[in-house]
């Protein structure tokens, strides 16, 4: 009996005597750049291959300008309306000798316009076989060996793609590769993906005890037991690098040229020789300034079996491990070690810069921290204000309050630097307050809505539930962390869609129907266009004839798309359809046996069906799938501060006894042991009083109205340091 379920292996190398050993490796990088990786370069980096191959001379590529690890990697070549390993991609077998069980992986990247198929999609990746290499649609009998390659499907999904003695179609058995939270591997043009394999065979013959597991990034999305793969004796004996579009007809073909990179492939005997390593990254610290430094001296720690590659602007400069700048540019440090690659990235100006945006947005945090990406210590100055309030004299800040921020760095040498930028929150709307110790408040957020009140911002469980929570001042300041009780943002309906189990559409009278039982936003949704197209989405009333919104989308591509919408809902009936689309959309049929309607978040929304009884009794899922929803409040626990003020205790230095002050008729006279910055007058209710920057004076006077009968807290920042005054 088969089955599928996640499973954790321990390794115990060394009490059980089991020696990692390594068949064959290759990284490229003793390879001519420009040439074809042909079967006797497979050959020369020790492997041995067997004695056939396809597409090698013509489709294949040693490529300088794109690898994962060191400088090169292996381009194999996709045409533009060719399918199928004759006319398209590339396959060789890397024999080893036979196992019963072996490991492999590599790193694989689509090019950033990759062309997963035309109406269909899907195409095969390299994976670990045996024997005869059981494959093409045959029947596997026991004697003639099994495969257990990799495919991409629609949109970059990944799947493992098996031949087995008991696979239940012609053509195979799919595996869809999912994360442990049951999401979709979906494989990103552009980006690279680290694919390893571990195939054991049966024990013997009549022995159901075959496995396949699989990692993607070092995560487990596969893990296939109960299998049946060769009655003859014949093992784990190769990996089959046999990678092109298709399905066996031009529908599977690429609508453009495409390609995909492949770099350090490993075949071992253990996870060991061939498990995603992370590596620590290089440091090269924060942005510098040649005004200020006049030349950059960069280093990090020799080691001997690591490879140093220093980029500006791209172009290689070194390949030692110290750099010395001194021309404006942005700089990379790659370093390679064992198979394990990492970077690092400086930007060198001329002047004082920084990246700092224009705006932000404060949501999925409590707090916004932004840096001015500059060094601190003797040479730059940095001071952060809001409504000329200064807020600190370190290289970053953290902020919460929407408002107008202004940053201001100087250094010798160098024009001062000014940033102004805006920072918009969409955190509970709740103001900090101040009050006597051990006194009464009551808090709530502007429009009393129920909360979560904790304290602390990483508590599991709240101190209070309800809109209006009550507490007393503390003595000093205490934040609390608020957070909507009724918030909520996950996803609703059908996860994704099957090519080979949907049809494609453009009568766009279909329609989805569903119900808002609560104030919502439907963020987005996803689509398969068949082919690229333009498209207007509209939900409609419960009449199917009233829009309450619709969105235009030019140049959509084909395959998996994900679209945002934002359409703001009351409680209501609605349909949602793809009036104006200048193409056909899939959508799931009746082969897909996990549709089931309804689909519900409860007391929230609820997808129905369609608006055509005949579509709900197959059943259909029309053309939206995944919806993104979210209702309430959904951002971070919004930090309020609570300061409670003694009225008692009241002295003229501070806690250190480092600062002292004296009061003047129209002044306060401050004595400070260290040099003061910048400084902060505020009453006990939070009220600012005064503030100024008196430039590393250690003694000044502060002019100020004539102080009434109550109590002042004096705040001086010193080379990094705080300390509080109370009079």
């Amino acid at each position: 009996m088969r089955y599928i379920y996640l499973h954790i292996f321990f390794f115990f190398f060394s009490v059980l005597g089991v020696q990692a050993e390594m068949i064959s490796s290759t990284h490229f990088e003793n390879a001519v750049a420009g040439q074809s990786f042909t079967l006797d370069k497979w050959m020369s980096e020790g492997f041995t291959t067997g004695s056939w191959h396809q597409g090698l001379d013509s489709r294949t590529m040693i490529d300088s300008s794109v690898s994962m690890s060191g400088e090169k990697s292996l381009r194999v070549f996709y045409p533009k309306g060719e399918f199928g390993p004759a006319d398209n991609g590339a396959q060789v077998e890397l024999l080893f000798e036979p196992r019963k069980e072996a490991f492999i992986s590599y790193w694989m990247r689509f090019s950033p316009d990759f062309s997963f198929g035309t109406t269909n999609e899907g195409g095969k990746l390299p994976g670990l076989s045996g024997g005869a290499d059981c494959s093409g649609g045959s029947s596997c009998d026991g004697t003639n060996g099994f495969s257990a390659r990799f495919m991409w499907r629609g949109g970059g999904r990944i799947a493992l793609y098996l031949y087995h003695m008991d696979k239940p179609e012609k053509y195979g058995e799919d595996y869809e590769f999912l994360y442990p939270d049951g999401s979709s591997v979906v494989f990103e043009r552009g980006k690279w993906y680290h694919l390893e394999e571990r195939v054991r065979i049966n024990s013997a013959a009549d022995a159901h005890d075959g496995e396949v597991e699989i990692w993607v990034n070092g995560v487990q999305v596969v893990f296939v037991g109960g299998l049946r793969f060769t009655t003859n004796g014949d093992m784990v004996d190769k990996l089959y690098i046999s990678t092109f579009h298709g399905g066996d007809d031009e529908t599977w073909a690429p609508k453009n040229d495409s390609y995909i990179w492949f770099d350090d492939i490993r075949i071992g005997t253990s996870r060991e020789d061939t498990r995603f390593q992370t590596c620590v990254a290089p440091s090269l610290g924060a942005n510098r300034s040649l005004c200020a430094e006049k030349s950059v001296e960069l280093s990090v720690p020799y080691l001997t079996d690591q490879s140093y590659n220093w980029y500006k602007d791209g172009t290689v400069v070194s390949h030692e491990n110290a750099l010395t700048i001194d021309d404006a540019g942005t700089y990379v440090l790659k370093v390679d070690s064992d198979w394990c690659s990492s970077a690092d990235t400086l930007v060198v100006y001329e002047q004082i810069n920084s990246a700092i945006a224009d705006d932000y947005f404060v949501c999925q945090s409590s707090y916004q921290s932004i840096s001015a990406d500059l060094p601190e210590g003797d040479v730059y100055s940095f001071q952060w204000m809001s409504n000329g309030r200064v807020l600190s004299d370190r290289s970053g800040v953290e902020i919460k309050n929407a408002g107008d921020y202004t940053l201001l760095v100087s250094a010798p040498g160098c024009d001062d630097y000014k940033k102004t930028f805006v920072l918009k929150s969409g955190l509970l709307s709740i103001a900090d307050t101040s009050g006597g110790v051990g006194q009464s408040v009551s808090l709530s957020t502007a429009d009393a809505i129920d909360c979560l009140w904790y304290e602390a911002l990483g508590d599991d469980a709240p101190v209070f539930v309800g809109s209006q929570f009550s507490t007393i001042f503390p003595d000093g300041p205490k934040t609390y962390y608020v957070k909507d009780a009724n918030a909520f943002s996950g996803y609703v309906g059908k996860k994704h869609m099957s090519v080979d189990k949907s049809y494609t559409e453009n009568r766009f009278e279909r329609k989805m129907v569903f119900e808002v039982y609560k104030a919502l936003t439907v963020d987005s949704v996803t689509i398969y266009p068949v082919e690229a197209l333009d498209a207007v989405i509209r939900i409609l009333s419960e009449d199917g004839k009233t829009v309450v919104w619709e969105r235009t989308y030019n140049g959509l591509s084909q395959g998996e798309v994900r679209l945002p919408v934002g359409a703001e809902l009351v409680p209501g009936k609605y349909m949602m359809d793809a009036e104006g689309s200048t193409g056909r959309l899939r959508h799931a049929n009746e082969k897909d046996t996990d549709i089931s309607f309804p689909y519900e978040v409860e007391g929230l929304i609820s997808i129905k069906g369609s608006n055509l009884s005949w579509i709900d009794a197959k059943p259909y899922y029309l053309f939206f799938f995944n919806w993104k929803i979210s209702s309430g409040n959904v951002c971070a626990r919004t930090p309020v501060v609570l300061t409670g003020n003694k009225p008692s205790g009241i002295a003229n230095q501070s806690s250190d006894g480092l600062a002292f002050v004296s009061l003047k008729s129209n002044s306060i006279h401050v004595q400070s042991a260290e040099p003061v910055r910048f400084y902060r007058l505020f009453t006990a209710h939070g009220a600012e009083v005064a503030s100024g920057i008196p430039d590393g004076e250690k003694q000044f006077d502060i002019p100020v109205a004539p102080l009434k009968g109550q109590i002042y807290l004096l705040e001086l920042f010193c080379n990094g340091k705080s300390c509080t005054i109370k009079f």
